[in-house]
């Protein structure tokens, strides 16, 4: 009996060990795989706004060419790669975009009756208040997936988890409603760890 005891004493912590670590390393931020296996989880609207958020970062933080692709033009062209070639299914959802990009018509610059000559195109404050929140959820898992991996050295790090940026830009945009012209790219990083700023 004394054994047993004994036994227990030296089990459970290693036990809480493994359950404390483990969800922490699932749930890291950084880590997370936008690729088919996610694409295919989640819903057209949060693809659509994977498609913004990763595009906006991509022109504007990473200054890379090439990203302007709308998701109306994008959204199928992902999902019917991604629905025909299952061996790739572990490819990123930017490594297919470029596979399909030279099957894209080319991106307007501005829709009839509207032109964006400002950085970060219409995706302000005002875009942000139209959408519905698994919309904005993407663009949050697109811009900082983006941040995360194609952006070099980075001038900003976001350590939280994508939902909490979403609800903070969420309480920015319901509370200023004068800001409607802010890009949700500037509003995303007042939120940065590397900001002396930043709101808590």
């Amino acid at each position: 009996m004394r054994s047993l005891r004994l036994l227990a004493a030296l089990l459970i912590p290693a036990i809480c060990v493994c359950q404390t670590t483990s969800p922490a390393k699932r749930d890291s931020a950084s880590s997370r795989q936008f690729n088919g296996e996610w694409w295919t989880t989640v819903t057209s609207d949060e693809q659509a706004g994977f498609i913004n958020g990763l595009s906006d970062c991509l022109t504007w933080s990473a200054y890379k060419s090439g990203f302007n692709g709308t998701p109306e033009q994008l959204v199928p062209k992902v999902s019917h790669y991604y629905a025909h070639h299952p061996q790739f299914k572990d490819l990123s959802v930017l490594d297919v975009w470029q596979r399909v990009s030279g099957k894209l018509p080319q991106a307007p610059s501005s829709v009839p009756g509207e032109t964006w000559s400002n950085p970060h195109w219409y995706l302000d404050a005002g875009w942000w208040g139209g959408n519905n929140h698994a919309t904005n959820e993407g663009f949050v898992e697109g811009y900082l997936w983006c941040m995360r991996t194609q952006n070099g050295p980075p001038t900003e790090t976001y350590s939280r988890s994508d939902g909490y940026y979403t609800a903070k830009i969420d309480a920015f945009v319901k509370h200023n409603p004068k800001s409607n012209r802010r890009s949700v790219a500037a509003i995303l990083a007042q939120y940065s760890d590397l900001r002396a700023d930043a709101p808590q």
